[in-house]
């Protein structure tokens, strides 16, 4: 009798690899015949998970956005007393301190995105699919501090937006011109949530 076989925990560890590697090598280096060695496994098996290597990518980054919602949930449900502005810099915290714990992943999902536009991709769509949660917690945030009274009433998505764009400032930052100053930007970001509880954003 063949022993079960936990595909879950496959999944987990063929991610876990790939995450590593394409740390390490980049985008463009990376094969699914280096995956599947790295993983202890065949390629005939890794084949069975993911058709191709912008498959595996596609869910390299998934995943991460899995473990930040996940960390995220977790430390909001162990203090339950945090004000919505707790948890935004919490949370915009966590963001940017996993950017900088992996700039080689941050720079293989640079050379990704240039290599899916010289291919005619839709890099927008493709930035906005895998961003999508963290745009909508951000926005989510704000409208519960709207709700509460301890912002001013706003427009929760532009706001939202803006504290993406400081997001999206650091990664870019971190990986083109390598000057990215984390609590400089946490700084501003805290700015930006002092504003609300000042003035009105229309």
């Amino acid at each position: 009798m063949k022993p079960s076989i936990d595909h879950v925990q496959r999944n987990k560890l063929i991610l876990s690899r790939a995450r590593s590697l394409f740390s390490e090598l980049g985008y463009s280096e990376v094969t699914l015949h280096q995956l599947a060695r790295h993983c202890g496994l065949s390629r005939t098996v890794i084949y069975r998970y993911y058709h191709n290597k912008r498959e595996v990518f596609d869910d390299v980054i998934s995943s991460i956005a899995i473990e930040i919602g996940t960390e995220f949930r977790a430390f909001v449900e162990a203090h339950p007393d945090l004000t919505a502005s707790d948890k935004l810099l919490q949370f915009t915290g966590q963001v940017l301190d996993i950017m900088q714990s992996n700039l080689g992943l941050l720079s293989a999902i640079t050379e990704y995105l240039i290599d899916q536009q010289r291919n005619g991709e839709n890099v927008q769509h493709r930035v906005e699919r895998h961003t999508v949660m963290l745009r909508r917690t951000l926005a989510d945030l704000v409208r519960e501090g709207t709700h509460s009274g301890e912002f001013q009433q706003v427009n929760c998505n532009m706001v939202g937006d803006i504290l993406f764009q400081h997001l999206e400032a650091a990664a870019l930052e971190s990986v083109v011109t390598q000057t990215a100053d984390m609590e400089q930007i946490k700084r501003n970001i805290d700015l930006v949530l002092y504003s609300l509880k000042m003035t009105s954003l229309k």
